[in-house]
């Protein structure tokens, strides 16, 4: 029952909605399905079982996760022979057309052994088939791997011990605000690099835990066994549909955590969990925040390259005068301009474009710093709607879990999962306009060089979005209530005036420069976390708990990786200088018009990543540092903590040691509680060298140096025993 979910949505399926299959081949699907593998060998006469998938387990599902990391998908319009630097697929292969196959070396074909004479053949995909090769490019763009469970354990005891103050270590008091075992049931988890969720049942398992321990001492009782399970299954429930989040940049991985969440709290008459506006596909490190220019740095001539100050969601209006970020033009926008491909292959753009940018950030005149500062008073007043309606359709959808020991509260008026996403997707909202401008904002730091569009000016800019928000007050100031129905909250809206306003389909019809930027966001999978969970920002400040492996790579440009793409050539051969033969292969490779349009809007995004997540007015305490994702992963969870909250990272130690990373360096000390370092010894991750350092590091508020340290552990039993 109850299967009225985003996995079975006509949204998550519509290949396969479109699909008739015949039994024999329905037949094949659920025998692979739900039968162990056939014996195979001469002789070989084993009996098939029925799989039970009562028994898979998060690791299972990890397996999984990393096994389809950055794969892609087409039909063969040609006979095709998969290859790979040295032959080995693990890296990213690619495809070449058989009748080209003397134009590579022997070694480079991916083989397979024939099952009828045991001899290698190469790889072969038949035109029509369907060809599933890993991607090269977006395996080095993801640099996601799975983390085994000891250490995922180990990350979230200490995050949780440091957070309720569960041992000797824990600061006195440290407890989070808790006083009865009901108050961990109001705490909020993420992870913020979502993966498969490990992390995330890792957390709701051991939090579940701990409140069963804390209620049946409070109540005086003690569960048997069988009943303990049964009630530890609905805690895990709520925790999971009600108090849980999660973002990642891989829609794979999103699915994936919200089946491996639902199977970990799965009990008797439990529906199919509905996380639509939890689990959320983006990247946690591009978007658009709550952070603003104060009122005297609008009158600078170098207001562009003022560092923005935070302005959290939940703590009152915008002081006088003080202007959202996002409704400036920004430095690095247009960042293609200043790359070298561009260049080489746009160089009369780049320079307008330039050009262009200067204008954009050139000192404000006080007609626009006036324009500005109206369009952040309807901002403000745009945001409490959107955080009521997200708030009012969260509160709808509550299942009614029947929690040991706690009374919960029902959704007075339920609403469906299909109703739910109606009230928050439509694009002409508070939060439709709130969305598309963000997006906007972000997607002109990724604009490609090579598109007809060209960008706006700063004119351009304010004007659109005065018609997108408004460019007057509102007939009245939103409610600061909560609403009985989503129907009221519509009413309240209508007092904002948006009627009057110009529809969103009908500004990207007419702005062409618009319709790309959201384009381009939403390709990058911008991401605001104080719009998309705002009622977690204005509620409690943030996140309680935070937990998870972030990526361990730097961004940057691989020339050869991209050009790989269309010619594989690039990725199978070791190119060790700019020969004559690498020059020419490049330009047959970028010769054709579909070819370099591929290639230069690589480059953009490539080069609008970068000078995002490396720009001082965005990230000041990297200022200096060759950032590495797991940095930026670092100053995002202390930035998306509430008040006591407490995260547990694994992460490596490079920035213990950058002489360039002291001011960063400061910040984390002033955060870090626990700091086991570990040494790949054991071979932990299987991935990397076992010289490799990296540790599980525990943050907390910001304070003075105070940590707990163990160094060159190989176990994190160690630090578990200690």
């Amino acid at each position: 029952p109850g299967l009225e979910a985003g996995l079975f949505g006509p949204a998550a399926t519509p290949l396969l909605d479109r699909v008739t299959l015949r039994n024999e081949a329905v037949q094949q699907v659920l025998a692979l399905l739900m039968l162990s593998p056939e014996g195979r060998g001469k002789g070989r006469q084993e009996q098939r079982g029925f799989i039970s998938y009562a028994q898979l387990g998060i690791n299972q599902l990890g397996a999984v996760y990393e096994g389809l990391m950055s794969y892609t998908g087409f039909f063969a319009d040609q006979d095709l022979f998969e290859v790979a630097k040295d032959g080995d697929p693990a890296a990213g292969t690619w495809v070449i057309p058989v009748t080209e196959a003397d134009s590579l070396s022997d070694n480079v074909y991916v083989t397979i052994e024939d099952p009828l004479t045991g001899r290698l053949e190469r790889v072969r995909h038949a035109r029509g088939s369907f060809v599933f090769r890993l991607s090269g490019r977006d395996r080095q763009r993801s640099a996601s791997y799975y983390t085994p469970e000891v250490l995922t354990r180990s990350t979230v005891h200490h995050a949780l011990a440091e957070l309720l103050g569960l041992d000797r270590y824990a600061p006195e008091g440290g407890s989070a605000g808790i006083g009865q075992a009901t108050d961990l049931l109001e705490l909020t988890i993420c992870e913020p690099a979502l993966g498969s969720g490990a992390f995330l049942n890792e957390a709701i398992n051991q939090l579940s835990a701990e409140y069963l321990r804390r209620r049946q001492a409070e109540l005086g009782e003690s569960l048997d066994p069988e009943r303990y399970r049964a009630e530890l299954a609905k805690v895990k429930t709520h925790f999971a549909v009600h108090q849980s989040y999660g973002v990642d940049l891989n829609a794979t991985a999103v699915e994936l955590a919200e089946v491996s969440v639902w199977l970990n709290c799965m009990h008797p008459g439990l529906k199919a969990p509905w996380f639509m506006f939890q689990l959320r596909r983006g990247n946690s490190l591009v978007g658009a925040r709550r952070a603003v220019l104060p009122a005297p740095a609008l009158a600078e001539r170098a207001w562009s390259e003022r560092v923005v100050e935070p302005r959290p969601l939940g703590e009152g209006p915008l002081a006088a005068g003080e202007v959202h970020h996002f409704l400036l033009p920004a430095a690095g926008w247009l960042a293609a301009a200043d790359a070298a491909e561009a260049k080489e292959l746009r160089g009369n753009v780049c320079k307008g474009w330039r050009e262009a940018r200067k204008a954009l950030t050139a000192k404000l005149n006080a007609d626009e710093v006036r324009r500005a500062r109206r369009l952040a008073e309807r901002t403000e007043e745009l945001w409490l709607a959107a955080t009521a309606r997200l708030r009012a359709v969260q509160r709808d959808l509550r299942r009614g879990v029947d929690v040991y020991g706690a009374r919960q509260p029902v959704a007075s008026s339920p609403m469906s999962p299909s109703m739910a996403q109606d009230a928050v997707t439509g694009a002409n909202s508070p939060l439709g306009r709130l969305r598309a401008a963000m997006d906007a904002w972000v997607g002109l730091w990724f604009f490609p060089v090579h598109t007809d569009v060209s960008p706006p000016s700063r004119a351009e800019w304010f004007a659109l979005l005065e018609r997108l928000l408004g460019a007057g007050p509102a007939e009245a100031p939103f409610p600061l209530t909560l609403f009985d129905t989503v129907a009221d909250l519509d009413e309240a809206e209508a007092g904002l005036g948006l009627g009057v306003q110009v529809e969103v389909a009908e500004l990207r019809a007419n702005h062409p420069w618009f319709d790309l930027a959201v384009q381009l966001a939403q390709t990058e999978s911008a991401w605001h976390w104080e719009l998309e969970f705002a009622p977690v920002f204005a509620d409690r400040g943030g996140f309680d708990l935070q937990v998870g492996n972030p990526p361990w790579v730097r961004p940057r440009w691989e020339d050869d990786v991209t050009l790989a793409e269309l010619d594989p050539w690039f990725g199978v051969t070791e190119l060790k200088a700019e020969t004559t033969q690498v020059r020419k292969r490049r330009a047959v490779a970028l010769a054709s018009d579909d070819g370099q349009a591929d290639y230069l809007t690589q480059v953009a995004r490539a080069a609008g990543l970068t000078t995002n997540l490396g720009s001082v007015v965005l990230h000041p305490v990297l200022k200096g540092v060759r950032t590495n994702l797991y940095q930026l992963f670092m100053e995002l969870v202390w930035r998306n903590a509430s008040a006591r909250g407490t995260s547990g990272l694994l992460h490596p130690e490079g920035h213990f040691a950058d002489p360039k990373a002291g001011d960063f360096r400061r910040v984390a000390y002033g955060r870090l509680r626990r700091h086991f370092q570990f040494i790949n010894e054991l071979q932990l991750f299987e991935d990397i060298d076992h010289h490799v350092q990296y540790g599980i590091h525990t943050y907390g508020p910001a304070g003075s140096l105070n940590f707990t340290q163990i160094a060159q552990l190989f176990d994190s039993a160690t630090a578990n025993a200690s």
